[in-house]
């Protein structure tokens, strides 16, 4: 997000700046003189004498009505600002791709979500940054006027500090840097230990380890170095503060000494260096804002060069609901020597799925089994649409599947995975209490009666189940969807043996006659008789294609299982 961005997203923004700068020029330099005129003995301008009150605080009123207007106005724009970028950064993200998701991390999404909070704070400092820099100018200008010399030292003071504080502000940046890479570690460690909790529950020194050698070993170093950092910016601070005591000292006790100065230069001296201590001090101690925004500006310049596997779904959208897209029933999905390759593991084992060759036709129940890595799931997330074959060709009802259609696709499609999340929320078009006859058949099918309770608040399910009764409840709210095309993945799993049959023996045969087309990963052999075809996988090859086993051959296998 550049600068130039920023100031295109308003059109007046560059106007009023500036429009604002010349105000408090006007203003500053105006209530700066009228101070100064009026602590001396003789009056520089003597129509002032008689107005000089009236007009001190009518400048006064006029400054503040005025800046409230352009603060107010400046607060507006800042926030539009930072929730416009934050909606575009969530808007990219729900159009990624999978791979691009995964490949991009949920920590630095976090991180870089929380640095458009830096990056559109920069309108605010840069209208304050300009104000200041008006202020600093004015008063010089106005010194130089009144006692050239101590203007002259008043400017090699800020110079020196400026100069120190730019090479301090170096070795910060460094650090700060680190500590970024550190926060994205440390969002890495949480989502361990948050998503992982049962599993570290588990094991004594799993659980320590994470503790001692990550997550605090992150926090102790990111401490270290945040208390590092801070000193720096407060020696950096105390420098710039203390050294304006140090030009008044110079000016009032030292420059006599070398250079008559009469009472009058001095007070004028005295009161433009108090007038000039907070401005220049912003200025000095704005390398902070700027190193942070510097920092948070390369970050989302490389998370924006993350999301170039974004597709090309959210600028087709458009044409697609305009008719283009004419698929409303699945009659067959045809999968024409689909191959899919990826990378696993740290050794970047490649891993291939394929070349496949098959057709799904509507109402079929397909089983599709093989051993553990044989490549069942890659095969799942293919037909979903969720990976893009390496090449190939899937298509549904002859028409080819890619990115400018994938998004449609994939909502003829109802899926459960095997890791799948239970919203907190209901995001679904429909509505239970609308459906409540169909609801109240589902959870008697589901065998869910007094265990599963709606929140009339949210109209969503009450997710406090056993992992389990989550599965059936997510099998609920897929039957409300009622889409041709059901995906299961290791459904049954975590069922009990009883609701495992009734699943295979009742609800199979129950969507079936409704004409679901089922694709369903499962181990459970002794239920094969419940599919119309096996599809088995070994290490990456569609080994069989065929009929459900019937007989001897389904015996032989309830028997090896």
């Amino acid at each position: 997000m550049s600068i130039i961005t920023l100031f295109k997203q308003n059109k007046y923004f560059l106007f009023l700046m500036v429009a604002l700068g010349l105000l408090n020029s006007l203003m500053y330099s105006s209530l700066l003189f009228l101070i100064n005129n009026g602590v001396q003995e003789e009056k520089e301008i003597q129509w002032l004498e008689q107005n000089e009150t009236a007009l001190f605080f009518g400048v006064l009123i006029f400054s503040f009505l005025a800046g409230r207007f352009f603060q107010n106005y400046l607060l507006r724009f800042s926030k539009e600002i930072l929730y416009d970028f934050m909606l575009s950064v969530l808007e990219r993200l729900r159009s990624a791709s999978l791979q691009a998701f995964k490949k991009l991390g949920r920590q630095r999404i976090y991180t870089a979500i929380n640095d458009t909070r830096v990056v559109a704070d920069l309108p605010r400092f840069f209208v304050e940054a300009s104000n200041q820099t008006v202020m600093v100018i004015c008063g010089l200008v106005y010194l130089f006027w009144k006692a050239p010399l101590a203007m002259l030292l008043t400017v090699g003071v800020a110079g020196i500090l400026i100069a120190i504080y730019w090479f301090r502000n170096e070795a910060i940046m460094r650090d700060l840097n680190v500590l970024r890479d550190k926060e994205d570690e440390f969002y890495r460690l949480l989502e361990d230990l948050l998503g992982g909790f049962r599993e570290l529950k588990m094991s004594i020194s799993r659980n320590d380890n994470l503790y001692h050698h990550f997550l605090k070993k992150n926090r102790d170093a990111v401490k270290d170095l945040d208390i590092d950092t801070s000193i720096k910016y407060l020696d950096n601070n105390l420098l710039a503060n203390y050294g304006w005591f140090l030009v008044l000292g110079a000016v009032i006790f030292l420059l006599p000494l070398y250079q008559e100065i009469d009472m009058a230069q001095r007070t004028t001296f005295v009161i433009v260096i108090l007038y000039l201590m907070i401005p220049i001090s912003f200025v000095i101690n704005s390398f902070d804002f700027i190193t942070r925004f510097q920092i948070a500006q390369s970050r989302l310049v490389e998370f924006d060069q993350s999301l170039t596997d974004i597709s090309m779904e959210a600028s087709t959208v458009a044409k697609v609901e305009r008719g283009d897209w004419l698929i409303d029933r699945v009659e067959e999905i045809r999968f024409e020597e689909v191959c899919y390759t990826y990378s696993q593991g740290e050794e970047e084992r490649r891993f291939t799925l394929g070349p496949v060759d098959l057709t799904i036709r509507r109402g079929e129940t397909v089983f599709v089994v093989g051993e553990n890595g044989s490549g069942k799931s890659t095969f799942m997330m293919l037909l979903a649409g969720l990976f893009a074959p390496s090449s190939g060709r899937i298509s549904v009802n002859g028409v080819a599947i890619g990115r400018e259609n994938g998004r449609q696709y994939r909502n003829l499609l109802s899926s459960i995975f095997t890791d799948a999340h239970l919203f907190s929320e209901h995001y679904d078009d429909y509505d239970i209490h609308n459906a409540y006859e169909t609801w109240e058949d589902l959870v008697e099918l589901m065998r869910l009666k007094g265990i599963v309770a709606v929140d009339n608040l949210k109209k969503v399910a009450n997710p406090n189940l056993s992992k389990g009764q989550q599965k059936r409840l997510l099998m609920m709210y897929t039957l409300l969807e009622d889409k041709d095309v059901i995906l299961l993945d290791e459904w049954a799993a975590e069922q009990d043996p009883s609701f495992r049959a009734i699943f295979y023996r009742e609800l199979l045969p129950h969507l079936k006659a409704r004409g679901k087309t089922i694709i369903a990963i499962t181990h459970d052999d002794r239920y094969f008789d419940q599919a119309d075809r096996l599809i088995t996988f070994y290490d990456g090859q569609l080994e069989v294609d065929g009929p459900r086993p019937m007989g001897e051959e389904l015996l032989d296998l309830e028997e090896a299982g």
